[in-house]
């Protein structure tokens, strides 16, 4: 009788003890935290050209914000184009940014990490975008990416296209909010 409390608590101790686990596990889904190779990759390739030594990003990539929707609106999008991105040449640019249109909308908070993202960023945490860079998620659409930034002076959309070397390259951009460079 002894014998048979001492398994069943043991059983019990288990249970609650995987109980626990799976809750814990559910409740910091492991792809909320982890972008992937291949997007560590565009943002890296993105500012690679810029004087900049040291750019300070949050540490978390933002969600997404009604002002990304500007992109579609009047003033930057009609029948040859969106911003600085043509598509005369490239029909498929046209599809990538119909289907961004729809993709956006899903962006949620990821935070970064330091050990895959280049050593000229600096990962820190700020309460607003005075102090520096915050980046969303980069949108992989076939041979495209797009992701969003957004800094105190200026709000945009970058666009890289990936080579036939596998390399993640500027392609074109739409600025929203602030100064062209």
């Amino acid at each position: 009788m002894q014998m048979e409390k001492s398994v069943i608590k043991s059983h019990l101790i288990l249970g609650f003890i995987l109980f626990l686990f799976l809750n814990f596990q559910n409740a910091y889904p492991q792809d909320k935290y982890d972008l992937g190779l291949e997007k560590y990759s565009i943002i890296n390739s993105a500012f690679k050209h810029s004087r900049e030594q040291d750019i300070k990003i949050h540490k978390k990539t933002m969600p997404y914000e009604t002002w990304m929707d500007e992109v579609w609106g009047e003033e930057f999008s009609n029948s040859h184009g969106v911003g600085f991105c043509l598509f005369e040449n490239d029909q498929n640019l046209a599809k990538a940014f119909e289907d961004l249109r729809v993709s956006v909308k899903s962006l949620q908070v990821k935070k970064l990490s330091k050990k895959l993202i280049d050593d000229r960023f600096q990962i820190k945490r700020f309460t607003n975008s005075n102090n520096g860079l915050m980046l969303s998620e980069p949108i992989i659409l076939g041979n495209y990416a797009f992701f969003f930034f957004r800094s105190k002076t200026n709000k945009s959309l970058y666009v890289s296209k990936i080579n036939s070397d596998g390399i993640w390259d500027y392609e074109c951009g739409v600025t929203i909010y602030g100064e062209l460079h």
